[in-house]
């Protein structure tokens, strides 16, 4: 099974879905919080700790997202894997799969350009 790859304008509609929409919405309920909590201090930390939190969750998510479903990503970053004959370990399939998808979507760059 072959990764699809995903065009940049779809990437960049699915990020602000999952990453930018959640953001939005949790920085503009932090700027309740102050009015809600009578400490100025946890209010200030809580306000700022709130979208941090929600945009660090939001990205995990979506990269979850997008290697469930098997898609390319046009800033995948290329992952170079040694494996050594001797070590006696069994070659995990995760690795295999990820290989013969990267040699897949080459081969198929190098066919179009030619």
């Amino acid at each position: 099974m072959g990764g699809r790859k995903l065009p940049f304008l779809k990437w960049l509609g699915l990020a602000l879905l999952f990453i930018g929409l959640p953001t939005a919405i949790a920085v503009v309920l932090s700027f309740s919080i102050p009015l809600l909590l009578h400490s100025v201090t946890l209010a200030n930390t809580v306000s700022t700790i709130a979208p941090v939190l929600v945009f660090l969750v939001s990205v995990t998510y979506f990269r979850k997202y997008l290697q469930s479903r098997n898609l390319v990503t046009p800033f995948m970053r290329k992952v170079s894997v040694t494996i050594s004959p001797d070590s006696g370990q069994p070659i995990d399939e995760k690795y295999i799969k990820r290989f013969e998808l990267i040699s897949s979507l080459l081969k198929g760059r190098d066919t179009s350009s030619s």
